[in-house]
């Protein structure tokens, strides 16, 4: 029941967020999500266009056992606007998904990196380079641990311990810094990323190799 403080997902913006204790609303706190909802915090279906539904939030709804209602008129999605998540989404997988999420939408946190980047380095193929690793390291943070939670490798403990540990080193980042730290700190970073992509693909072939 919402209020009990239950984890939900929306399937329009993927956001993984809490309900808090003692409310009622499950509504979508996603800021592209705010025109959805009426004033007094209900979902409103409108007849109009709407981004499809990301094939991974249909993927967790098909784990999850829910199903898409839609709209006979506009053919846009009606229902449900959001989705309970299962017990053993623990607050560490929350934590890293959310997080990263709200990090690579969240627009004052990607405008204060890029004006800095921008105040800081004068050629373009440097902000475009540190502004990459950021934003790779963000990526592979949300779909890291997303798969983690729909495969649940028997090895689940130790790639989510090496996903943490990347995303604190992120966060580790601070903003404004002086030229030549940020730029070791951004290359260390550049480097964890690629160590987490080569441990990721190794568990991918090793649990495709299994399943022949």
């Amino acid at each position: 029941m919402p209020g009990d403080g239950q984890m939900r997902l929306c399937i329009s913006c993927e956001e993984v967020f809490q309900v808090p204790r003692g409310s009622s609303s499950t509504r979508c706190p996603g800021w592209r999500c705010r025109w959805d909802y009426d004033e007094n915090g209900q979902y409103s279906h409108y007849h109009g266009y709407k981004r499809p539904l990301a094939p991974r939030a249909l993927k967790h709804m098909a784990l999850l056992g829910y199903s898409v209602k839609y709209c006979d008129e506009c053919g846009q999605c009606k229902e449900p606007d959001t989705i309970m998540l299962r017990p053993f989404v623990n607050k560490e997988i929350t934590r890293l998904c959310g997080g990263a999420r709200r990090q690579r939408f969240e627009k004052n946190e990607r405008e204060d990196f890029e004006n800095y980047v921008a105040n800081t380095f004068s050629k373009r193929k440097e902000q475009s380079r540190m502004i990459g690793i950021r934003n790779l390291v963000l990526f592979l943070v949300e779909n890291c641990t997303a798969w983690l939670y729909l495969t649940k490798p028997g090895n689940s403990h130790a790639l989510k311990m090496s996903i943490s540990k990347l995303f604190t080193q992120l966060l580790n980042v601070r903003i404004p810094e002086e030229r030549d730290e940020f730029t070791k700190r951004m290359q260390k970073l550049d480097e964890s990323a690629g160590d987490l992509v080569a441990l990721f693909r190794q568990n991918i072939l090793d649990a495709n190799l299994t399943n022949l």
